[in-house]
């Protein structure tokens, strides 16, 4: 069954999305449940997923300019674009540890590169998320600025671990500091 088909709970469909469960249900004419398993509505993850990206599209382009339009598209793409390579991963190591029994190192290493490629995406997608909600409380102008901030700061921070990452030995090992 590929990934876009699988059904999900509320609770789980709010965690990819970055949502609550209340902001979900305010969703429901957006985000519509396909069934029910017991008490726990049921989506399929690739339409509500694709249906609340076309939601935040409609809910952005009522308020912004052309410029900040395409702004806000390019960090959605790499957002979208670092989620569905995370997404991907994941899913190819799901099929490889179906397929052997046995853990390889390399396995592991890509499982956690997959991770770590779910939480870059994640994290980008913080501040773009923001901005509407900070342009009603503080004006346009105000949430672009704070927004683009954040966006940079995360950025850097992304890039700090990344660094530290390649400073790392696999072997546990340090560096020598002469």
């Amino acid at each position: 069954m590929r990934l876009a088909d699988q059904e999900v709970t509320q609770q789980d469909l709010a965690d990819v999305l970055g949502l609550s469960d209340r902001h979900l249900r305010n969703l429901k004419r957006t985000i519509q449940p396909t069934g029910k398993r017991g008490t726990a509505l049921l989506y399929r993850l690739g339409p509500s997923v694709q249906a609340y990206c076309a939601h935040l599209e409609g809910a952005t382009v009522a308020r912004y300019t052309k410029k900040d339009l395409e702004e806000a598209r390019i960090r959605q793409e790499i957002a979208k674009a670092d989620k569905e390579e995370a997404l991907a991963r994941s899913a190819l190591i799901t099929a490889k540890r179906d397929e052997d029994s046995v853990v390889e190192v390399a396995q592991v290493q890509a499982e956690m590169e997959a991770v770590f490629a779910n939480v870059k995406a994640r994290i980008r997608a913080v501040a773009p998320g923001l901005q509407p909600w900070l342009a009603a409380l503080v004006g346009e102008d105000a949430a672009l600025q704070v927004v683009q901030k954040l966006a940079d700061a995360n950025d850097e921070a992304l890039q700090e671990l990344y660094r530290v990452s390649e400073d790392e030995e696999p072997e546990g090992g340090g560096k020598d500091e002469a």
